[in-house]
């Protein structure tokens, strides 16, 4: 295959025959059919219809933080948003972020400006539209508590939707599996000074540095059981430090599975089916992943029942 038939897109846009590890945090390899970094909403609009129109099986994704191939080869189109990153957009007490939009960056340009946003969030390494499918959240808050509204592509037509008509839990959404692409999200702010968000950032990366560790991860693998923190569980079950090859769990944060270097798909797979498996057999527990499983078709395991 020298190139996708009938994609209207510029070669420097599609790389066919593509390894996904630069594309994911966990720095894993696994080739797919195509990834596809569509520059604007009209490209990405191109892409996801060329897909549709194909027949091609495709999955958007954003800076690839909460995803595992589980194949070495998976026969998919990857579209990534990443690289959609249009001025953020100030108007009527909201501000609007592209999907493709870093969350250091989003908190950053508010920052400039005297807009407290998701300061809590700093460090995520997430774009503004996989944080939002997945509500993600850090120290003791989510992307979602000044969500009012995102912008989606469904069905080839852009729609908006209002906070009020999603659902939502704790890192999770109605908008996992749903189809429903994000194209932009629009927030709520406080005012405040810049010193003030200085000091809010530099208390979170300090917050980061003491409780998690540095490395390739994907970051918390499994979610919270009736409030408890996963990581406890794991950690009280004596399992940190567990490896398989070069993955291994965190000695720092027993939620946190590490890719020393050289870990494998599989690898990382089987330490999270050994942490799965351990903790029910000893605590008749059923942890939830937290992390998607790209190439697995029933994404079921990483539903819980919404709150809202």
């Amino acid at each position: 295959m020298c190139k996708l038939q009938g994609l209207n897109l510029s070669d420097d846009k599609v790389f066919l025959n593509a390894n996904l590890k630069d594309y994911l945090t966990f720095k894993v390899d696994s080739m797919v059919k195509a990834i596809i970094e569509p520059t604007s909403v009209k490209e990405l609009i191109i892409a996801v219809k060329y897909c549709n129109e194909n027949n091609y099986d495709y999955k958007v994704i954003g800076n690839g933080s909460n995803i595992l191939p589980i194949k070495s080869s998976l026969n998919l189109i990857v579209i990534t948003t990443k690289k959609i990153c249009k001025q953020a957009k100030k108007h009527k007490g909201l501000v609007t972020f592209s999907a493709g939009t870093y969350i250091c960056e989003a908190v950053l340009w508010c920052k400039n400006k005297g807009l407290s946003i998701l300061e809590k969030l700093y460090g995520l390494p997430a774009t503004i539209g996989g944080a939002v499918v997945m509500n993600a959240g850090a120290f003791g808050g989510e992307i979602f508590d000044k969500l009012v509204s995102i912008k989606v592509l469904e069905n080839g037509k852009v729609k908006t939707l209002k906070k009020s008509q999603m659902k939502y839990s704790h890192h999770n959404t109605s908008l996992i599996g749903s189809g429903q692409i994000v194209l932009s999200a629009t927030f709520s702010f406080e005012k405040c000074s810049k010193a003030e968000i200085e000091q809010a950032i530099k208390d979170v990366l300090a917050k980061r540095r003491a409780k998690q560790p540095k490395g390739y991860s994907a970051g918390s693998v499994f979610k919270c059981v009736d409030n408890i923190p996963a990581g406890k569980i794991i950690e009280d079950a004596g399992l940190k430090g567990t490896k398989v090859n070069d993955a291994v769990i965190s000695t720092k944060h027993a939620n946190f599975i590490l890719n020393n270097g050289n870990a494998t798909y599989k690898d990382i797979k089987i330490l999270i089916e050994l942490v799965e498996s351990y903790i029910k057999k000893v605590y008749n527990i059923e942890l939830k992943r937290e992390i998607e499983y790209l190439g697995e078709q029933d994404d079921s395991n990483r539903r819980l029942p919404y709150s809202h």
